[in-house]
């Protein structure tokens, strides 16, 4: 039978190590969908990333999600897949679904492909609408 204090000191123990490594960092996360659109219309197979603004001291990773047909997404948190993004201001990057730069969508340049947005506690419905700014070089 073990003594009632060592049942005490080990979680006392864990929780510092677990604070000063920075281990299980928990950030208030929010579900967040939408649709991406150019002029109005849908745009499938897209990427959209969220990166926190954090100011560069927490490295939060960002929450990814792709455009199906109807051009909706849905954002999913890196690292097991959670739904969601980190509640509060974000860098909003839309790509192709390589993850590369967004510089034509249907054979015409993008404009708004990046973006502030905001993310609050609570379901949010974050549309983006591209602008086309006429043809972009070699477009189809």
């Amino acid at each position: 039978m073990s003594s009632p204090r060592v049942h005490g000191v080990v979680p006392a123990v864990l929780l510092m190590v677990g604070a000063v490594c920075g281990c299980g960092e928990t950030y208030k996360t929010a579900p967040v969908s939408g649709t991406v659109t150019m002029n109005g219309k849908p745009v499938a197979g897209l990427m959209i990333q969220f990166e926190p603004e954090d100011g560069g001291t927490t490295k939060i990773p960002p929450s990814i999600g792709y455009t199906n047909a109807e051009g909706k997404y849905v954002l999913i948190r890196p690292g097991g897949g959670q739904p969601g993004a980190v509640v509060g201001r974000h860098t909003v990057r839309v790509m192709t679904g390589e993850g590369t730069d967004l510089t034509a969508v249907e054979g015409r340049k993008a404009t708004n492909a990046v973006s502030q947005r905001d993310v609050a506690p609570g379901p949010n419905v974050i549309d983006v609408d591209l602008v086309s700014q006429g043809p972009s070089p070699g477009g189809r």
